[in-house]
Order: structure tokens, then sequence, then C-alpha cells
């Protein structure tokens, strides 16, 4: 008998420990889904951004205005070239 119930213990530590390492699976997973998430909204909240400024550029570009880098804003028109 002693036999029997030292492999009950065993089944049942071993379920305990099966059931304890999927919730920490479950919560790891979780974690890590949800850091991925903010990386992703992050990445793509700087290329968002980036496109905007290429934009704002071009179209400074495009009205004849010459764009200052420094100052990050459009100025007045552009310099004749040979000037």
């Amino acid at each position: 008998m002693s036999g029997i119930r030292i492999g009950i213990y065993l089944a049942a530590a071993l379920a305990l420990g099966w059931a304890t390492w999927r919730i920490v699976d479950q919560v790891a997973t979780g974690r890590v889904s949800k850091a991925t998430e903010i990386y992703n909204q992050e990445n793509r909240d700087a290329a968002d951004a980036v496109a905007e400024a290429r934009q704002r550029v071009r179209a400074c570009h495009a009205a004849g205005r010459l764009w200052d880098r420094q100052a990050g804003q459009c100025l007045g028109p552009m310099p004749s070239p040979g000037k």
C-alpha cells in the first residue's frame, strides 16, 4: 500500500506542478503580447510622425519656399540658382 500512496502523491505533485506551470506560462505570454503590442504601436507612431514631417517639408518645397532644418519651419522663397 505504501507504494501506491507514494505514486498517488507523486501524481498529485506532478499535476499541481503542471497546472502551476500552465498558469505562469499564460501570464507570461500575456505580458509578452502586451509588451509587443506597445512596442509595435510606438513604432507605428514614430513612422507616422516621420511621414507627416516629410509631407510638411515637401509641401514647403512645392510652394517654392525653403525649409529651415534648424528651426523646423518653412521660410521665405528659395534663392535663385547662382545667387
